[in-house]
C-alpha cells in the first residue's frame, strides 16, 4: 500500500540542523530537520511493480544575492519497511509558476545514496554536489528523488523555517501542503559583469572624436 504522507514522532532526536554537507562554498540558503518524522513520498520505484516516479516534493528557495549553487544537502526517511538500498537520486530545480513548481531549470543523476548518514530511527541526510546559477530574488524550486525499490518508501521530512508552503505530485496529482522541506544549499557568488566601466570608455571615446572632429573642421 502507497502513502502519501507518513507521521510519527521521533524521541531522542537532538540535533540543531542536521544537514550533511559537502564542503564546498558557504551556507547560502538552509532550512533544519524540525526533529519529527513527519514525511511526505518522493520516489522512483526500481522494482518489480512498475510505479515508476510515483511521488515527488518541491520545496521553494528564493537567494537574496546571485549564486553559484555548488552542494546541497537533504533529509528523508523510509517507512512502510526497513531501510534498503539507494542506488541513485535525481536532483533537479525548477522555475516558479505563479508560485507553484515549473519548467525544470537544472536536472542532475548521481549514482549511489549521497553519503546516506543516520540521524535517529529511520530518518537519514544526504548531500552532494550540484552546478546551477541561481539568480538574486527568484522563486526556484527543488526535489530530491531516490531510485530505491518498493517496498520500503521514501519521503523528505519536514522543516522548520520555511514559508509553510510546498508541493508534492503523487501519482500524477500536484497538491499543495502546509510545509516545508528539509534542506540546505551551498554556493559562491555569481560574478556580474560591471558595465561602469564600459559605459566611461565609450563616453571617452565619443568625446575623444568629438574633439577630433572639431581639430579637422575648416574655420569660417
Amino acid at each position: 500500500m502507497l502513502f502519501m504522507k507518513y507521521q510519527t514522532l521521533v524521541l531522542g532526536a537532538s540535533c540543531s540542523l542536521c544537514l550533511s554537507s559537502i564542503p564546498s562554498g558557504a551556507s547560502v540558503f538552509s532550512q533544519p530537520w524540525d526533529g519529527t518524522s513527519n514525511a511526505y513520498a518522493s520516489q522512483n520505484d526500481t522494482g518489480g511493480s512498475a510505479l515508476g516516479n510515483f511521488g515527488t516534493v518541491y520545496d521553494n528557495f528564493e537567494l537574496a544575492g546571485n549564486y553559484n549553487l555548488t552542494s546541497v544537502s537533504w533529509v528523508g526517511q523510509y517507512f512502510n519497511g526497513t531501510p534498503a538500498t539507494i542506488t541513485g537520486f535525481t536532483i533537479q530545480v525548477y522555475a516558479d509558476n505563479a508560485g507553484a513548481p515549473g519548467a525544470s531549470v537544472y536536472s542532475t543523476h548521481i549514482a549511489g545514496n549521497a553519503g546516506e548518514t543516520l540521524l535517529s530511527g529511520v530518518v537519514y541526510s544526504y548531500s552532494d554536489t550540484i552546478a546551477f546559477s541561481a539568480a538574486a530574488n527568484t522563486q526556484y524550486w527543488l526535489s530530491t528523488v531516490p531510485d530505491l525499490a518498493f517496498p520500503p518508501q521514501w519521503g523528505n521530512v519536514t522543516a522548520t523555517g520555511g514559508d509553510g508552503t510546498m508541493y508534492q505530485n503523487f501519482l500524477g496529482t500536484l497538491s499543495s501542503l502546509p510545509a516545508d522541506a528539509a534542506f540546505s544549499l551551498n554556493g559562491t557568488p555569481a560574478s556580474v559583469p560591471d558595465s561602469a566601466p564600459t559605459a566611461l570608455f565609450f563616453g571617452i571615446a565619443i568625446g575623444g572624436l568629438a574633439c577630433f572632429r572639431r581639430r579637422l573642421s575648416p574655420l569660417v
